[in-house]
This record gives structure tokens, C-alpha cells and sequence, in this order.
């Protein structure tokens, strides 16, 4: 039992020096450029809409949003959000194409929130836009169109493409009222 022992502590011993004594080779060659991720998904702080009425049934806000090029508008996916009150008390960020009577307009640099017969001035609204290639590589909505994505509430939308603790503030320039 004693050899034993001693046999263990030995194999243990010579194991630890073997691995403690390792030579730190070359740099090797750099790898492969990952798919583009979270990070480029660009998405705004709230904002207080200020509707204009068109004097046809539709009001309007007219934002302008620096980051929304020509590409984005043509490939990206463009989502919006207003925050309204539940019946419980609390309140909570619904896709616009949710809230049925509004619509989201995309053109470069701009985006403009569309309500047909209702005034929506005051509504808390922010915006989430999805490049083509982070929907092609994020594994998480792999199964989703981006049909499904807009569907989801904003919490929800933000997790599945990987932005788990959002900024309050956004990770743009605040998108401004023309």
C-alpha cells in the first residue's frame, strides 16, 4: 500500500513537471475573417414621435437616420418599435407592424413612421437594423425569416441576434425629427 502511494505521488510529480515545462512556440499564420456579428446590427435609443397630419388619414415623423444608406435600405432588415402600456400597467416594446394601422418607411437616411388614423405624438419609438449578412450568419435565427424576426417583440428580437444587454442609449448617433 505504501509503494503504492509513493508510486502515485510519483506519477503525479513527473506528470506536473512534464506539463509546467513547455516551450511557447511561433505566432502562427491569422486566421480566417469571422462572419460579421452583433455588433452590426445597429440600433437606436427611443425617441419621442412628433406625427405631422397629411390631411389624407395619415400622420407621419420624419427621422432622419445618417446611418441608413442605400445598401441598407435595398438588402437590410428594417425594424421598428413603439413602446405602448399593457393592460397590466406596464409597458413594453411592440414591432410597429404589430401594432396594426402603422407602418415603417425606409429611404437613405431616413426613416418615416407612418399611422393611419391615429396620432401617435408622444409614443416612445426606436429603431433595429439587421444587415442582410448578420441574418445569413447568426446561428440563433437560422430558423427565422425575417418576417418571423419582426414579429418579436424588441426584448426578444435583440437576444436572437445575439445583443443580449442593449444600451439604453443605442450604438448610433440619435436619429433626429426633420
Amino acid at each position: 500500500m505504501k509503494n503504492l502511494k509513493l508510486l502515485f505521488l510519483t506519477v503525479i510529480s513527473g506528470s506536473l513537471f512534464v506539463v509546467s515545462c513547455s516551450k511557447k512556440g511561433d505566432t502562427g499564420p491569422a486566421g480566417k475573417t469571422g462572419a460579421a456579428g452583433p455588433d452590426s446590427v445597429i440600433y437606436s435609443a427611443p425617441m419621442t414621435l412628433n406625427m405631422s397630419f397629411d390631411g389624407d388619414y395619415t400622420y407621419y415623423d420624419s427621422l432622419a437616420v445618417p446611418a441608413l444608406t442605400k445598401a441598407a435600405v435595398d438588402k437590410d432588415l428594417i425594424l421598428g418599435y413603439l413602446k405602448v402600456q399593457l393592460p397590466s400597467g406596464d409597458s413594453t416594446w411592440i414591432d410597429l407592424d404589430a401594432y396594426g394601422g402603422a407602418a415603417l418607411g425606409a429611404s437613405v437616411q431616413r426613416l418615416t413612421v407612418l399611422s393611419f388614423d391615429e396620432d401617435l405624438t408622444g409614443t416612445p419609438f426606436r429603431f433595429v437594423i439587421v444587415p442582410a449578412n448578420v441574418l445569413a450568419s447568426t446561428t440563433d435565427i437560422t430558423v427565422l425569416d425575417p418576417t418571423s424576426l419582426k414579429r418579436m417583440p424588441y426584448t426578444q428580437a435583440m437576444t436572437a441576434l445575439g445583443i443580449h444587454n442593449p444600451s439604453p442609449k443605442g450604438n448610433i448617433a440619435a436619429a433626429t425629427a426633420q
